[in-house]
């Protein structure tokens, strides 16, 4: 398992790794309405720092095209179980929350004290840590299931347009009916919800993954 996970990181295309330096000129867009702090704003910050993951995910899959299939053929020829490898790419949807994480931290750090750029990111807020983790799985479990069966660049697109979508919509929560029962819910214990649903989601993802990628003949 760890060869595999290292195969990931070492695999990857460098200009991944500097996604977060590329997304600097959308946080300073975003800085007016995180500064008016409240759930809203962490919703917003927490799903770009997702969504960089999730970028940084479904690029270390970037292949198309014949040399898709040849991977998969090198990957099966290795002594390791379809289900193992299934289970390292969801795994690394972890590793690469995290690097984007501890990079934006580094980023944002060298604008407020290197350069004096005053910003009103959030990250160090726990609820910024758990909710940015969430979102990077659910939007890179959605990636999985789809890039298996219909190849990358359909996955990807689909992935962006849920980040848009999801976007639009944390906008919008305010507006929803509070008297209903389960938005009462969502509204009182925002974070329970969340991660409930994405936890059951990764499951039916990574069963569906298993499943599509077992299925197939390369």
């Amino acid at each position: 398992m760890f060869n595999l996970l290292f195969m990931e990181v070492y695999t990857q295309k460098k200009i991944a790794f500097f996604i977060p330096i590329i997304m600097l000129p959308f946080f300073f867009t975003l800085d007016d309405v995180i500064s008016k702090g409240g759930i809203l704003s962490t919703i917003i910050f927490s799903f770009t720092v997702g969504f960089i993951s999730y970028f940084q995910t479904s690029y270390s899959n970037s292949n198309t095209g014949e040399t898709e299939k040849l991977q998969y053929r090198l990957l099966l020829s290795l002594p390791v179980s379809r289900k193992m490898l299934i289970s390292s790419k969801y795994l690394m949807t972890c590793i690469w929350w995290l690097i984007t994480y501890i990079w934006l931290i580094a980023v944002l750090f060298l604008l407020k004290y290197v350069f004096s750029i005053q910003m009103n990111q959030p990250i160090l807020n726990w609820e910024v840590t758990f909710v940015s983790f969430c979102s990077a799985y659910f939007m890179s479990s959605l990636f999985y299931p789809l890039y298996y069966k219909f190849g990358y660049k359909i996955a990807n697109i689909i992935g962006i347009m849920l980040f848009v979508i999801g976007s639009n919509f944390a906008g919008k929560i305010g507006l929803l009916n509070k008297d209903n029962n389960f938005i009462s819910f969502i509204f009182d214990y925002p974070l329970v919800a969340f991660s409930t649903f994405t936890i059951a989601f990764v499951l039916i993802t990574f069963i569906t993954s298993l499943y599509i990628f077992t299925k197939t003949d390369y």
